[in-house]
């Protein structure tokens, strides 16, 4: 065999090393947009753990760090912080909160919504004691009603 020869196998082989080290590279850190149907046409899109929202027709409704759901055929409650207290958490703090650990997402001040989704009418920011009692006001549908889970 030629040396030519040899070194162009050498440089092909070099080349194609590092174009597949630079797609395994890019597929790891890539952030894909997955989505998890809710009622009326509302959905929650999450881009990666730390940023989660929810959304109708793709346009943002709820901006902040959505941290748990619960829904029945017309309602909509989400638990949710603020996005930029969020970012100041760290990715292995966001999986302990997540799996029911100890973590320091549980000692940030939460914030609740409750959407309306036949009138679109978004009661925002609400305290925990303000919640409680909007929930009291409107009837929750026992029968579709899907109890609080926690996104990851």
């Amino acid at each position: 065999m030629k040396k030519e020869s040899i070194i162009t196998i050498i440089v092909t082989v070099v080349l194609l090393t590092l174009l597949l080290g630079a797609i395994l590279l890019y597929a790891q850190y890539k952030e894909t947009w997955s989505h998890y149907e809710l009622p009326n046409t509302y959905e929650i899109y999450r881009k990666n753990k730390k940023d989660i929202h929810i959304i109708k027709k793709d346009k943002i409704v709820i901006e902040d760090y959505v941290l748990e759901v619960q829904y029945d055929k017309r309602y909509i409650m989400v638990k949710a912080v603020e996005q930029e207290r969020i970012k100041k958490i760290s990715k292995k703090e966001v999986e302990k909160y997540i799996n029911y650990q100890e973590s320091e997402l549980n000692r940030l001040s939460y914030h609740y919504f409750i959407i309306d989704t036949e009138t679109d009418e978004i009661k925002e920011n609400l305290s925990k004691e303000e919640y409680e009692k909007e929930l009291e006001k409107i009837e929750l549908d026992k029968d579709t009603l899907v109890y609080w889970f926690r996104m990851y």
